[in-house]
């Protein structure tokens, strides 16, 4: 095992209480009320398409006061990186597009539930090992006046020597999320964010836990740096869904606004016809 390793715990666990409590535990709900969210006000959307507006104005302005023949292919890459920036922020990195990703109709609301509620879950332990490098590289450059010059850069690279991945499934796991409650709302669509959490009988199963954990930290440690993290999955349940009350809707609006360069204004009009609750599932776990 390599003693210089340093490991670093992504997602740290709290310490474990001296004592244990098992009056203090939380009891199982009889029912889960879903939780009203606030209207998101499309921030990201308003940031990506202010950036595509300010990207197509300083093109036109390079193009309209370029006196360069040479340099004519400037005002191209301003639009095309600040069109390609606003897809990222717009559609790939917007969370509007994993609920639309899952629409369902209402009838499917307490169905969906219940198959979660009767999931069991388990822990996803993953580690990654590496280092860094220095590395040179060499770069022709032309000036102005044409005449070509050698660059020397000196770069530090992260270098992933090892990963693994293990799955840690506790001796029972026990669903305390209650009956589900309806949602009245007279909104169209439903906006529906899942939560899960996990509890422990007992210190013993906490325990269990870190020790398994550490000893996986251990059996992994490869090379000078170390990455751990672990996760509580549930299989079966998807974090973002979209459910439809009256009209079915569809995601195919959400790309033809965002390609068209509209996000924020589809973003908007969605927001009217849209309500947001979150679900809490909750899991007592025996390790």
């Amino acid at each position: 095992m390599n003693e210089s390793a340093k490991p670093y715990l992504a997602a740290p666990l709290a310490p474990p209480p001296e004592e244990f409590n098992a009056d203090a535990l939380p009891d199982a709900i009889d029912t889960n009320e879903p939780q009203r969210k606030q209207s998101s006000k499309h921030l990201l959307e308003l940031f990506a398409t202010l950036y595509l507006f300010a990207s197509i104005a300083g093109g036109v302005y390079y193009f309209e006061t370029n006196t360069d023949a040479s340099l004519d292919y400037i005002p191209y890459i301003i639009w095309g990186q600040g069109y390609l920036i606003y897809l990222i922020m717009a559609i790939c990195c917007n969370k509007t597009r994993n609920y639309l990703a899952n629409i369902k109709s209402c009838n499917e609301y307490e169905k969906i539930y219940y198959d979660v509620k009767q999931a069991g879950g388990y822990f996803v332990f993953h580690v990654e090992c590496y280092h860094y490098e220095m590395r040179i590289t060499h770069h022709t450059v032309r000036d102005k006046e044409g005449r070509t010059r050698t660059e020397t850069r000196t770069t530090r690279e992260k270098v992933i020597t090892h990963t693994a991945t293990e799955n840690i499934i506790p001796v029972q796991c026990q669903d305390e999320s209650g009956h589900i409650e309806e949602i009245m709302d007279q909104k169209s669509v439903i906006f529906l964010k899942y939560e899960s959490r996990y509890l422990f009988v007992d210190q013993r199963s906490e325990n269990v836990l870190y020790n398994s954990f550490d000893n996986f930290k251990r059996h992994h440690n490869r090379d000078q740096f170390q990455d751990a993290s672990y996760r509580f999955v549930i299989p079966g349940m998807v974090e973002r869904l979209a459910f439809f009350t009256r009209d079915p809707v569809s995601g195919g609006y959400f790309y033809l606004f965002g390609f068209l360069g509209m996000a924020f204004p589809y973003g908007l009009w969605l927001e009217g016809r849209i309500s947001r609750y979150t679900v809490q599932i909750t899991k007592r776990l025996t390790m």
